[in-house]
């Protein structure tokens, strides 16, 4: 399906006008988000789905002296049988 004539002009002007329009969508945190007991909690969540093959992440790090933390890659809601299917978020 092609978008119809000008619509892509309309939004690349209205991108600028209105954040809520057109950028891009980040979910609400929650205060904590970002605390060390918030990160336990998802590893523990995270170590629970593994063990019970529903999902799996992944921490990626640099390959560098500092060997930085750069984000993670989450396997979830892994449905196995005749269709296969999982959520990739990142």
């Amino acid at each position: 399906m092609r978008p119809a004539r000008g619509a892509i002009a309309r939004l690349g002007g209205a991108a600028g006008e209105e954040p809520g329009v057109s950028g891009a969508v980040e979910p609400t945190w929650s205060v904590d988000a970002l605390s060390r007991a918030a990160f336990r909690r998802r590893l523990r969540q995270t170590a629970l789905e593994w063990h019970e093959d529903g999902g799996y992440g992944f921490l990626i790090f640099r390959r560098d002296r500092q060997c930085r933390l750069l984000g993670g890659v989450n396997l979830s809601n892994i449905r196995r049988g005749v269709a296969q299917s999982a959520n990739l978020g990142y």
